[in-house]
């Protein structure tokens, strides 16, 4: 399994001292769980990709794809490439999986774009959060599940030779729909298209109490992405156990795919960014190649 970190880690105005924290040899000291890691050696560093949020990158417009052309360029420069994309339908309320006809057809419209930017990204996977894309309102459970299982035939060909992952969302996190990764796996495996596809989640799985090593197993082929996450998107000085279950599982199955660092911003960013790549590589089984 090959390891890439989302840019949802740093802001935008501080790319070159997170592209140097990737891609150069972090800073001796570091610690996880309280103990302290050795550096980085630059031979040895595991990250390979970048997982892209489009919208970090400027708003949905017509010079987007500029924008990512040139990202994905200056990435590319130093080796790394783009295996996802995620916060996909950040800024765009009027898209709706589960909503009236106008809902839908948006969140279709909206998805061509996500389309061209992952085609120009190299990117073959859309990760699919966002909950309140997917809330359901007035429809309960079963009546949910029919019509998503519908409308993602539907997105599927639209969004196709990418593929859309569909992430279990904690329902703490303001989420009514597909809460655990066995729900996400269900719905995968209802819909049958070969561009809708799994996304697991460590933060998540910890937060249903499901066995992660058996779930990873479990889903298969539908398995597209993987997310090492901490609760709230945090750091990683205390990473969950559940981060062992999940490594144990991806390695049980000689998973090919990424393993992909996500963390939001905060406080000292490249700091964490260093922290949580030793953390992860230091979990997960992963490689250079």
């Amino acid at each position: 399994m090959r390891l890439c970190v989302s840019n949802l880690a740093w802001d935008e105005a501080r790319l070159d001292q997170a592209l140097e924290a990737i891609a150069g040899t972090p800073s001796a000291g570091i610690e996880v769980a309280g103990i302290e890691v050795a550096a980085i050696e630059v031979a040895g560093i595991e990250v390979a990709g970048i997982e892209v949020a489009p919208g970090r990158l400027g708003g949905w417009d017509a010079a987007l794809l500029g924008r990512v052309a040139a990202y994905r360029a200056r990435l590319a420069g130093l080796g790394l490439a783009v295996p996802a994309m995620q916060a996909i339908f950040y800024g765009r309320p009027e898209a709706a999986l589960l909503g009236d006809e106008a809902a839908f057809a948006a969140m279709l419209a909206h998805l061509r774009l996500v389309r061209a930017i992952g085609l120009e990204l190299g990117a073959d996977v859309a990760v699919f959060g966002a909950p309140a894309t997917r809330r359901r309102g007035a429809l309960d459970q079963a009546a949910a599940f029919t019509l998503a299982v519908e409308r993602l035939r539907r997105v599927g060909d639209v969004l196709g030779p990418v593929r859309l992952a569909i992430e279990p969302v904690p329902a703490t996190a303001h989420c009514d729909f597909i809460h655990t990764g066995a729900e996400a796996l269900a719905l995968v495996r209802a819909v049958d298209h070969p561009a809708i596809a799994l996304q697991c989640d460590s933060a998540a799985l910890a937060a249903s109490g499901e066995d992660a090593a058996a779930h990873v197993i479990a889903a298969g082929a539908a398995l597209a992405h993987v997310h090492a996450s901490q609760p709230e998107l945090g750091d990683f000085s205390v990473p969950l156990e559940v981060h062992g279950a999940m490594a144990a599982g991806l390695a049980a199955r000689e998973w090919p795919g990424w393993v992909s660092v996500e963390m939001l911003g905060r406080g000292d960013q490249i700091a964490r960014l260093r922290q949580a790549i030793a953390a992860v590589a230091a979990i997960y089984p992963v490689r250079r190649g």
